[in-house]
Formats: structure tokens, C-alpha cells, sequence
């Protein structure tokens, strides 16, 4: 089932919740797109959305930042980055 105001990707799963004698969630890597696919305008408007998508996939398992252990991110600007 797919997360509360993210996309729904054919291939894989946002979230990803283990049930042991401990709980691990496991969010999968976020883009800049929107729930409905749309990408953000710039690079700091995607950015904010990768955080709102983490934000949401959090949510859809009663999570929130606080309960964080490891997040890596990759920051990238391709215009400013690409060959000429």
C-alpha cells in the first residue's frame, strides 16, 4: 500500500516496517518529485521535497524525524556539475 501523499512506484516500496523482538523501518531513496510525479521547479525546491517525502513515509508508519537513526543524502546539481 502505498504511503499518504507519495507516489506509487511499480517497482519497489517507500517503506519497508520489520517486526522482530525490535521495529526497524527502512525508507527507501527519495526524489524531488511529488506524490502525483511532478519534479520541484529548482534545486532547493527539490530538496525540500525529498524531506517532505521522508517526512510522509515517517508518518505512514507513526514515525517522525526524532525517531531517525541513519540518513545519508546525496546532494546534486547536474547543470552545475555537467560537462560543457
Amino acid at each position: 500500500m502505498p504511503s499518504p501523499g507519495m507516489s506509487s512506484p511499480p517497482t519497489y516500496s517507500h517503506v519497508v516496517e520489520v517486526n522482530g523482538p525490535h521495529r526497524t523501518v527502512y525508507l527507501a531513496g527519495q526524489t524531488g518529485a511529488d506524490a502525483t510525479g511532478k519534479v520541484a521547479a529548482d534545486f532547493r525546491a527539490q530538496a525540500v521535497q525529498v524531506f517532505e517525502n521522508i517526512k510522509a513515509a515517517l508518518a505512514s508508519v507513526g514515525g517522525n524525524f526524532d525517531n531517525v537513526v541513519k540518513l545519508t543524502s546525496y546532494l546534486t546539481n547536474i547543470e552545475a556539475n555537467a560537462a560543457e
